[in-house]
């Protein structure tokens, strides 16, 4: 049974309920390396859960890219930071990117959300 409990041994149907422990479902875009990579890394990115490093992590293996995280700007308005990704927005689903930006931001702050040109 522990085999079913680790993220890289459990079967591929397993994950979900796996995801249940975070109160995470997955979308059905994540490819199963994706949903092991954030089950794997779920306790430490929900203990960091509202940081910047916690939040790009997450963006990072959605997306496979770093998201750049910026929160102080001379024209920004005080808890607003932006979130920067560095693809075009047709190449990621943007519903899932917000959710999961709202799931793991700060409670009090909102974001702006950019994609590269392309």
């Amino acid at each position: 049974f522990d085999l079913y409990l680790g993220p890289s041994s459990a079967p591929a149907d397993f994950l979900p309920w796996l995801a249940n422990w975070y109160a995470m479902s997955f979308d059905t875009s994540w490819s199963e390396t994706q949903r092991r990579a954030f089950l794997a890394e779920a306790y430490d990115l929900y203990a960091r859960r509202g940081t910047r490093a916690a939040l790009q992590r997450v963006l990072q293996i959605y997306t496979g890219a770093r998201a750049e995280i910026v929160d102080q700007e001379a024209d920004q308005d005080p808890f607003v930071f932006t979130v920067r990704l560095p693809m075009p927005a047709n190449q990621v689903n943007r519903a899932l990117i917000e959710q999961l930006i709202d799931m793991h931001k700060p409670a009090h702050a909102s974001y702006r959300l950019l994609f590269a040109q392309g």
